[in-house]
């Protein structure tokens, strides 16, 4: 089978109950029962690419909010930047996926990414709870 029919694949990413993490990983941004969640450091090359993403709650979240789900890079790994906002009105007391394909065609010299939810440079969290589970998925194209 050649490159061009093969299927693609989600990469997943997990993440369990907020209150069950340590706020010491430098992976997840953690604070106060307004938390949000940051997906591990993905160092897959997604520059110049369309990223298909799921957001799967698997557990509900206390909040009755909309919230937010952020793409951002980063050049360190340690300074990030919003570059992408799929999701403005994300309601985490809802359980199962929300798929997204965000364009970063545009997008060129970012060797550090990671899915945020319910936060971002800039972006300001609302209050989730710490009961909610969730896991983050995608591919590109």
């Amino acid at each position: 089978m050649s490159v061009e029919q093969q299927a693609n694949q989600f990469v997943s990413r997990s993440q369990g109950a907020i209150s069950n993490v340590s706020s010491t990983n430098a992976s997840l941004a953690l604070a106060s029962v307004s938390n949000s969640i940051r997906s591990n450091t993905i160092t897959d090359n997604l520059n110049g690419k369309t990223l298909h993403l799921c957001v799967d709650v698997t557990t509900a979240f206390a909040a009755t909010a909309s919230v937010t789900v952020a793409v951002e890079g980063s050049l360190d790994d340690t300074n990030h930047a919003v570059l992408a906002t799929p999701e403005t009105n994300f309601l985490p007391q809802n359980t199962g996926p929300r798929f997204y394909s965000i364009d970063l065609t545009k997008v060129n010299g970012i060797p550090y990414f990671s899915i945020h939810f319910n936060g971002g440079k800039g972006i300001t969290a609302g209050n989730i709870g710490t009961t909610g589970k969730l896991s983050f998925s995608y591919y590109t194209t």
